[in-house]
């Protein structure tokens, strides 16, 4: 009487809880909700990397720029008392080609006394001969505005700091640290 070795079966996949109804994890299109759940993160990871991951960056360099070029001018500006000589249609040069806005034209005389003519962007019309406040750096009397900078060095703070979020979470969606649902047992497990 010899012992005859029976060939190994493989085990009866789990029933998975799905939506409250205990489910055949075999009878699922698409697959098993762990492997539909693998995909889905590597979709995500790819949007991270080539979607948000550029632009969040380049959104960085130019907050911190703005903030760098803001901070420079408030603490080299110097205000003079200027007069508006006249209004005028300029232009930003963007790649969707020119965008006009209104640009005041004024002149102002600095602390040394050289007289300078300057123009800016104007939030509001102003008419010739209006009295104006006009913000100036010291190193270069041309660089003038009517602004003093803050207003620049706030939203450059701003756009880096919420650029920074974006990669920041694209670095931790890459990583595949947080949690995740594991369909087999219900539970809540962290990645590391």
């Amino acid at each position: 009487m010899g012992l005859r070795a029976e060939a190994p079966q493989a085990p009866a996949p789990l029933p998975v809880r799905v939506g409250g109804v205990m489910s055949d994890p075999s009878t699922f299109p698409g697959g098993h909700p762990s492997r539909r759940g693998r995909r889905r993160m590597q979709r995500r990871r790819l949007l991270a990397v080539f979607g948000v991951g550029p632009f969040a960056l380049i959104g960085c360099v130019i907050g911190v720029w703005m903030t760098i070029d803001g901070r420079d001018f408030t603490t080299h500006q110097r205000a003079a008392a200027g007069v508006v000589v006249g209004m005028h249609t300029a232009y930003h040069v963007t790649d969707r080609g020119p965008v006009p806005y209104q640009a005041a034209v004024f002149r102002f005389t600095t602390s040394a006394g050289q007289a300078v003519e300057g123009q800016d962007e104007a939030s509001e019309p102003m008419s010739a001969g209006q009295p104006i406040r006009v913000y100036y750096d010291l190193r270069d009397p041309r660089d003038a505005r009517l602004d003093d900078g803050s207003d620049l060095q706030t939203t450059g703070i701003v756009l880096a700091v919420i650029s920074l979020a974006a990669v920041l979470s694209g670095i931790a969606l890459l990583k595949g640290r947080g949690a995740q649902a594991d369909p087999t047992s219900g539970t809540t497990t962290s990645q590391s």
